[in-house]
């Protein structure tokens, strides 16, 4: 990068998906999209095979509102632009999102002179963006504010480039660069991953031994082998699960007083990276039900169903959210007799299901 110019009269770029807000907008929009009606689902797969990335965020885009209020703007880069705006520098809104919705996010803050995003002739991100800002200001006649792998080939066109909340290639970029960092928090930890998964919950499952136990057949080789793969098929999906629904509740856990912290909710881990982990951990999941007796794979297919259902809509209603919370671990009592291969113990599975419709309740209710 080479200073052709230099103070006030530099326009500065800014991205908008991870840099102005901790959030990517196709992603938060694809899943109030299923979560108004599941069948969009299998529409998503169709839309990126007729027409690519472009043609995805077209159909998802017109086919969401958002609420430009609500969305979780990064407080020092508004500053930042707020500044240079003072300054009397032309602030410009550069996204691979959609031209409609950039243009309701500029208006909501009133601080860019100008708005690009992706339209349906053209995606701009990575290479296309660093094109088309060569072409309207010059190389190095811009500076550039991102976040990510995608802006790293934009950072080079531009005259300074500014690492907001980056990932690993964007904060590897401005080390090399000594480059200016903002909002970043550092790689995220293992442990963050593993409470965003829920670890602390797969404790329920560990009701799974529960009839083998009462049976007398808990011990055995064999059973021991079943129940711990029964245990982990069962918590890898129900962490995917509780990603899904933290990606479904996204809009909602940030006008919470303590859900707006969650990773997710947060802009902490990237909405793409949850999916990504989700879908892994449902891999993982249906790998170990292989090797397991054909029934637990019933009863797996019927929780992930149920609690996807849950996700979507039944947890609105308080009756049906009670009754499915019960339910959801009370399987885990059942599922020892798919595990072992030994009759259930009936008596004390009922008992564990009527305990469990109070934890409902409670759960429900906090």
């Amino acid at each position: 990068m080479d200073a052709k110019s230099s103070g006030k009269t530099i326009p500065l770029v800014v991205d908008l998906d991870g840099t102005l807000i901790a959030a990517d907008l196709l992603w938060e929009c694809a899943f109030i999209l299923v979560r108004r009606n599941f069948l969009y689902l299998f529409m998503l797969p169709v839309w990126i095979l007729l027409g690519g990335k472009v043609r995805l965020k077209s159909e998802v885009f017109s086919r969401v509102d958002i609420d430009a209020s609500q969305l979780p703007y990064r407080s020092d880069v508004v500053d930042y632009i707020s500044n240079a705006k003072q300054q009397g520098r032309k602030i410009v809104l550069a996204t691979a999102s959609g031209q409609a919705k950039a243009d309701q996010i500029a208006a909501y803050l009133g601080l860019f002179d100008s708005v690009i995003g992706t339209d349906e002739k053209r995606n701009l991100r990575a290479h296309a963006k660093a094109d088309y800002l060569k072409a309207t200001y010059g190389d190095a006649g811009f500076d550039y504010m991102g976040n990510s792998r995608d802006d790293v080939v934009v950072f080079d066109a531009a005259r300074v480039g500014i690492a907001v909340g980056p990932d690993a290639s964007a904060r590897a970029w401005a080390r090399k660069n000594n480059a200016q960092i903002m909002a970043d928090k550092g790689p995220i930890k293992l442990k963050e991953y593993l409470k965003m998964m829920r670890v602390h919950q797969w404790a329920k499952n560990l009701l799974i031994p529960v009839a083998p136990l009462l049976d007398h057949h808990l011990f055995e080789l064999q059973n021991i082998l079943l129940i711990v793969g029964a245990f982990f098929a069962f918590s890898f999906l129900a962490s995917a699960v509780y990603i899904f629904n933290d990606l479904f509740d996204l809009a909602l856990d940030r006008v919470h007083p303590t859900k707006r912290n969650r990773l997710l909710a947060s802009g902490r881990i990237d909405a793409f990276v949850g999916i990504k982990i989700a879908m892994a951990l449902i891999l993982l999941s249906v790998l170990i039900t292989a090797f397991l007796p054909p029934l637990f794979a019933v009863v797996l297919v019927v929780y992930f169903v149920a609690t996807t259902a849950y996700s979507l809509k039944l947890k609105r209603w308080l009756l049906l959210d009670v009754l499915m919370l019960a339910g959801l671990i009370h399987r885990a009592c059942c599922c020892g007799r798919c595990g072992d291969g030994h009759a259930a113990i009936v008596l004390a599975s009922r008992i564990f299901g009527v305990l469990l419709s109070v934890t409902g309740v409670g759960q429900t209710l906090c």
